[in-house]
């Protein structure tokens, strides 16, 4: 996903109009994460600017606020988190994602039970539930449940052990946890991202603030079930019991076995609910009133080649 989107702070949009041709929309720019150093003039010299919440720190920096007219958010709550008299819709990056825009070749065979993907940076604490992952772990391993870590920052991969800060007690439970444990350490390409998802019972997603998990779509998008922290700040609302269930520390033991226990219909409900079609048409018809615009589908411009598929 990332290879094809980048990695860009702010992001032209498409159009797709009525008879099907595609443009680029003229004057209208997508911020994405919070604004630094040169990239203040590009939000400023946009005539319509709107918003994806794809960074924590973008919806607090009041430059920011005050020049987007609409917002792509995660949230539950988005009144305690946005301008009030700006419109907003339920709608991260995320929601984009599906089986048409990654790779999903390898066949199911179980060799783990979950996954996990995290960073090996303050990151990782803050963003990916790495604390979160070694407080419920201690309960996995009794569940005798075996898991799949993927560190994949830095990208390098040659460093082969957590640098961020932990307790005695933190780094005693991931001692005990080695025969459990399988580590990848460095990033993946697509191939590797789906050879792992293939080999696991379900994606584990600890992660507390994040704001736009393209890994738990790819997960669905590729027919795994997901297990995730009901703290998430986005991704929550992919999970019902056609796809997973949420957890917490206090109850990991009863929802991990729900996730061995049940089948799911992950990749069929996603589908239908989410994905770059019905994504794509749902940032058209919430950005047209807004700006005058009728297209029928919106979308960054590095999915032109997808969006004429449509």
């Amino acid at each position: 996903m990332l290879d094809l989107q980048g990695t860009g702070r702010t992001q032209k949009i498409l159009g797709r109009k009525k008879d099907g041709s595609i443009e680029t929309v003229n004057g209208l720019l997508c911020a994405r994460k919070h604004a630094i150093d040169d990239n203040w003039k590009k939000v400023k010299r946009a005539k319509n600017l709107f918003a994806f919440v794809s960074s924590p720190k973008i919806y607090k920096q009041d430059r920011m606020k005050k020049r987007v007219q609409a917002w792509c958010h995660v949230f539950r709550k988005p009144h305690k988190m946005l301008p009030k008299n700006v419109p907003s819709i339920l709608l991260p990056e995320s929601d984009f994602i599906d089986s048409s825009l990654i790779t999903s070749s390898s066949p199911r065979s179980y060799a783990y039970d979950y996954f996990y993907f995290t960073i090996n940076s303050p990151a990782g604490i803050k963003n990916k539930g790495l604390y979160t992952f070694i407080d419920i772990l201690p309960t996995l391993n009794k569940m005798k449940l075996k898991g799949l870590v993927i560190v994949y920052f830095p990208n390098n991969g040659k460093r082969k052990n957590f640098v961020v800060p932990l307790s005695s007690k933190q780094k005693t439970i991931l001692r005990s946890s080695k025969p459990f444990l399988k580590y990848h350490w460095g990033i993946l390409d697509a191939k590797g991202m789906d050879r792992c998802m293939s080999q696991c019972r379900f994606g584990l997603f600890p992660n507390t603030v994040d704001n736009s998990p393209r890994i738990i779509s790819e997960c669905l998008s590729r027919d795994v079930p997901i297990l995730v922290n009901k703290k998430i700040h986005g991704g929550w609302h992919y999970v019902n019991s056609k796809t997973g269930c949420l957890f917490s520390a206090d109850n990991i033991r009863e929802k991990a076995q729900f996730m061995l226990d049940n089948k799911f219909e992950a990749k069929k409900y996603y589908e239908s609910h989410f994905g770059f079609d019905i994504s794509s048409r749902k940032l058209a018809e919430f950005l047209n009133p807004i700006f005058g615009y009728e297209y029928t589908h919106m979308c960054f411009k590095a999915f032109r080649e997808r969006l004429t598929k449509i």
